[in-house]
């Protein structure tokens, strides 16, 4: 008897200990800092852009690649904004609303910043990347769609060294790997090797 009422109170103990690893594996698993916060606030209105400017390729470009690349853009930046919309509104913080600003206050981050090359903001840039077809929309929506990943790509390394949330570092590396990938094609499309 003694034993059988052991054994049960072994086993009360261990579902215990294994719901309570579960439950730190959890907390673990959601756990972020400001690191994983700004990431997301930047790489938001960022998404959103991109989705624009491939939006626009359905309609500007008479390139069936460019078409093909645009298509495979927004679909992968559209599952990743979701993503990250729901981290923010899960953490309780802001969720950029504008496709223009970079998501966190003050602060300019990456290579463009507010401002574009030339002293172009992002909305000139926009504007006339809308008023561009063919060869010349090629053109400026390679170049453009280049310097996104490039910031996307810097963002996501400095989370994957300041960041908590484990599933933002994987997220990170999936913007890595695949943004990566898509700027060597972007080069190859733009005759650049």
């Amino acid at each position: 008897m003694a034993i059988a009422l052991g054994g049960c109170g072994s086993d009360g103990g261990t579902t215990d200990t294994t719901s309570d690893a579960r439950a730190s594996a959890t907390a673990r698993w959601r756990e972020h800092n400001r690191a994983d916060v700004t990431f997301a606030q930047q790489m938001v209105p960022r998404h959103r852009q991109a989705i624009q400017m491939a939006e626009m390729a359905r309609t500007h470009t008479s390139s069936t690649e460019i078409r093909a690349f645009a298509a495979k853009v927004e679909r992968a930046r559209t599952a990743e904004l979701s993503t990250m919309c729901a981290w923010l509104e899960e953490w309780g913080e802001e969720i950029p609303r504008s496709a223009g600003g970079t998501g966190h206050r003050g602060h300019g981050h990456g290579r463009e910043g507010h401002h574009g090359p030339r002293g172009m903001t992002h909305e000139e840039r926009m504007r006339h990347l809308e008023g561009t077809r063919d060869a010349e929309f090629d053109r400026t929506f390679l170049a453009m769609m280049t310097e996104r990943h490039q910031q996307a790509i810097h963002e996501a390394r400095a989370v994957k060294s300041t960041g908590a949330h484990a599933a933002t570092k994987a997220l990170a590396d999936t913007v890595i790997s695949t943004q990566s990938a898509e700027i060597i094609r972007m080069k190859v499309m733009m005759g650049i090797s």
